[in-house]
């Protein structure tokens, strides 16, 4: 059987693999879809064995924290610094926020990377009956899972929603609401961490001991959380002691018990903090020991602290119809919050600042 000749190219054809003399190459522009190369797909998350089930169970695959193309910022920001080429606007969001007639007490919660528990918090600080704003500050996740919960609270009228784009440390963040919050004319500040669920009526009971313990700037309740094969209950505070053999000193928060109790520190996921006199939060703190450093301002000048047993909150547990499911941390979360060589250079400003290591 023959074989068919190979079939010519017109005359003035390249070879196979090359353009022709005068061809344009075109390149596309990275300016088309900026947001193509932000997208990072997620490392498989390992459970360590107490927990049961990964955050990731719970929400959308491929979850990353970018601002997508359509959104917009919120209205009447004063201040817009740059633009950069993703179209990333760098706000310094100065707002005023309002202060209705009866509202003495403000809560402050940052979130990033954990919508599903920033839904349960939010959902649990209306199981009380003190009026109050609250303050959620979006540190630039623009997640559609965590829009989607933020969407839903942003706009209602005891809301003040914040963004920090791009996201700041926490305490610097903090200082900034305290000052706004002073500004407006509220008494207290209550911290809460956006993966912290309040028992009922755990904010009532926290500004009732703030109310009959004046003596007292700032006072935090206990949390719940997960043990190794069951639960651990402690207060959000406690004493320091002093370990010769490693010449630190180890923060101990005291175990749970009733009533109000003074104490050296207090930490941050679940604390209330009086306004007057204004003791802000380390600017300069990056992250970790910056509930600690707060401590040692406070008492510094004279104030004391305390840790109150009526006022709880469950912590790093997801509730889903019902049932009570421990879970860890996004790995994407974890990439910022375990920055070893920041963690060091924290622990060095701490000691140089109060005179001992912890």
């Amino acid at each position: 059987m023959s074989k068919k000749p190979p079939k010519s190219s017109p005359p003035g054809t390249p070879p196979p693999g090359q353009l022709p003399p005068n061809a344009s190459v075109h390149k596309p522009s990275p300016e088309l879809n900026p947001l193509k190369e932000t997208v990072i797909p997620l490392p498989k998350l390992i459970t360590p064995r107490r927990v049961s089930r990964s955050f990731h169970d719970f929400i959308e695959p491929g979850h990353v924290s970018i601002r997508p193309a359509d959104f917009t910022m919120p209205q009447n920001i004063p201040k817009v610094i740059a633009r950069s080429r993703v179209e990333q606007v760098v706000v310094e969001d100065l707002r005023p926020i309002s202060r209705e007639e009866d509202e003495r007490v403000a809560v402050s919660v940052l979130t990033l990377m954990r919508p599903n528990f920033l839904e349960q918090c939010l959902d649990s600080i209306l199981l009380n009956t003190t009026p109050l704003k609250i303050v959620v500050t979006n540190q630039a996740d623009y997640s559609n899972e965590n829009m989607r919960v933020l969407n839903k609270w942003k706009d209602k009228p005891f809301v003040h929603y914040r963004v920090n784009d791009p996201r700041k440390w926490p305490g610097p963040s903090r200082a900034q609401v305290f000052e706004l919050l002073a500004e407006a004319g509220y008494e207290y500040v209550i911290t809460l961490d956006d993966d912290c669920k309040l028992l009922p009526s755990a904010i009532d009971e926290l500004v009732k001991a703030a109310d009959e313990h004046p003596e007292f700037h700032a006072i935090s309740g206990y949390l719940i959380t997960p043990g190794r094969g069951d639960e651990r209950k402690y207060m959000l505070g406690g004493i320091k002691v002093y370990h010769k053999d490693i010449n630190k000193w180890i923060y101990r928060n005291f175990v749970w018990t009733s009533g109000v109790h003074e104490t050296e520190y207090i930490c941050n996921g679940f604390r209330l903090i009086r306004l007057d006199p204004l003791v802000l939060p380390d600017k300069e703190f990056t992250m970790g020991l910056t509930d600690f450093d707060w401590a040692a301002n406070a008492r510094s000048q004279g104030l004391r602290l305390a840790v109150c047993g009526e006022a709880g909150a469950y912590h790093k547990f997801l509730f889903v119809d019902g049932e009570k499911t421990a879970l860890v941390n996004p790995p994407t979360y974890k990439v910022i919050r375990r920055n070893r060589s920041e963690i060091e250079k924290m622990k060095k400003r701490f000691a140089a600042k109060w005179g001992y290591r912890i």
